[in-house]
């Protein structure tokens, strides 16, 4: 689901960009429509590299560390994306957009503190559930 905000915060980026380039505003168009197309494509390939890894980490059992980790990917371009929004639009600094703003960096970072830190159940603890004896 992130994906898509991604998506649409990317060609909000593009268009954002577009307006204080010296690009000409005949070409905008264009532009917004072959870009759009090629994030479509990526958010596609994003979704069929995250459904590998998933069906990978659903045998190793750590489905939770990939999935914190691939959210807190996307949590970042989204924080990134509305980063230099933000610098671009400098006058429109609500604090709602402040607050989004600053929701997106949190969740990125807490999405990756527990993917790289929760650690998968040792050998041990794998032979003790079974019940064997070590």
């Amino acid at each position: 689901m992130i994906g898509l905000f991604n998506w649409v915060y990317f060609r909000t980026l593009v268009l954002n960009v577009l307006e204080v380039s010296s690009i000409n505003p005949w070409s905008w168009k264009i532009i917004d429509n072959v870009s759009f197309i090629v994030f479509g494509i990526g958010w596609l390939l994003v979704v069929l590299c995250s459904q590998y890894m998933y069906t990978k980490a659903l045998k190793q059992s750590n489905v939770l560390n990939v999935f914190c980790v691939f959210t807190g990917y996307q949590f970042f371009l989204l924080f990134l994306c509305s980063a230099v929004s933000m610098v671009i639009n400098s006058g429109d600094m609500s604090l709602l957009r402040w607050f989004i703003w600053g929701g997106e960096g949190v969740a990125g970072v807490v999405c990756f503190f527990i993917g790289y830190t929760r650690s998968k159940p040792s050998a041990m603890e794998n032979h003790t559930k079974k019940g064997d004896a070590l």
